[in-house]
């Protein structure tokens, strides 16, 4: 049967040595913490990715697709694609209107522009370099 003098250094004295448990451990409760803390900061940086986003005007689109076969041999097959893309819209853009169609694997996405401002016309005379294309007395201007 085992002693526990067996296991003692032989320097020491025969005395029972207790160390608590927690000393050969990490405490839990900072581990859970310490984690809960780090989640906290990453979804922190999440909130502000996503403020930015909205903030820039970015569309993204993502997909996956699994596809699983399995053979009569008894082989097994499983195939996973995934995808992500992240793009910028110009600043005169109406998010509002923005479409998307998905057609034979190709996505098109049409974003139209804001109207601008309607600029009332003018007229902007010509002046005549007096090379002979142009008769002095006609009146010419641009819309």
């Amino acid at each position: 049967m085992w002693s526990s003098s067996l296991f003692q250094p032989s320097f020491s004295t025969p005395m029972a040595v207790r160390v608590p448990v927690s000393a050969l451990w990490p405490q839990s409760e900072l581990l859970c913490i310490q984690m809960e803390n780090e989640m906290a900061r990453q979804m922190d940086n999440m909130r502000r990715s996503a403020d930015l986003m909205n903030q820039l005007q970015h569309i993204g689109c993502s997909g996956k697709k699994e596809k699983k076969e399995e053979s009569e041999g008894g082989s097994y097959s499983y195939k996973y694609q995934e995808f992500r893309r992240e793009l910028e819209l110009p600043e005169d853009v109406n998010p509002e209107e923005m479409s998307c169609l998905l057609n034979n694997g190709q996505l098109r996405i049409e974003a139209p522009r804001m109207a601008l401002p309607s600029v009332p016309e003018r007229v902007v005379p010509i002046k005549s370099d007096n090379s002979g294309c142009i008769n002095e007395n006609e009146n010419l201007s641009v819309l």
